[in-house]
């Protein structure tokens, strides 16, 4: 008798557990790329590796935002 109560609050309490799809203390996957592209200028770094990796990464399934820098000499797309 005691273990049928027992089996019988295991599953009562079971069922009331919260479900979360991303518990709270998970961060989503971030990626992060880095070109260095040395003595080219900001504008060259930006049309020629930047851009193109943008669309690039763009068009992968399940990117939800992009944020890229160009500087002197190095692209960084987070």
């Amino acid at each position: 008798v005691l273990s049928l109560i027992l089996i019988v609050f295991g599953i009562f309490v079971f069922l009331k557990l919260p479900v979360r799809e991303l518990p709270s203390g998970l961060q989503p996957p971030v990626v992060q790329v880095k070109v260095e592209y040395k003595s080219a200028s900001a504008p060259i770094v930006d049309e020629e590796i930047t851009q193109v990796l943008e669309d690039v990464i763009g068009g992968a399934e399940g990117i939800k935002n992009i944020d890229s820098k160009s500087e002197k000499g190095e692209s960084t797309i987070n």
